[in-house]
């Protein structure tokens, strides 16, 4: 039993290794957002980012909050007497 346990647990850290990993190259854009990359060596770099899940790389490239694309359609009301 105990050599079930010390496995789970390596199989466990091994996981949320890999997970804090995984985590440091991709990026998410949300439904309805944009979003850029911002790149240590070359700036902000030219390509606007749909929503979806997106690679960079780590230390090298930052992802900058996205921003919404939403509009807002006020109608316009007349009063007619």
């Amino acid at each position: 039993m105990e050599k079930f346990f010390n496995r789970a647990g390596k199989l466990g850290a091994g996981l949320f290794g890999t997970g804090l990993i995984f985590s440091r190259f991709v990026f998410v854009v949300d439904g309805g957002e944009r979003g850029v990359v911002f790149d240590k060596f070359r700036g902000v770099i030219d390509k606007v980012y749909g929503e979806g899940m997106h690679f960079i790389i780590p230390f090298v490239q930052v992802s900058i909050n996205t921003t919404s694309i939403r509009i807002l359609i006020i109608p316009d009301f007349h009063c007619q007497h």
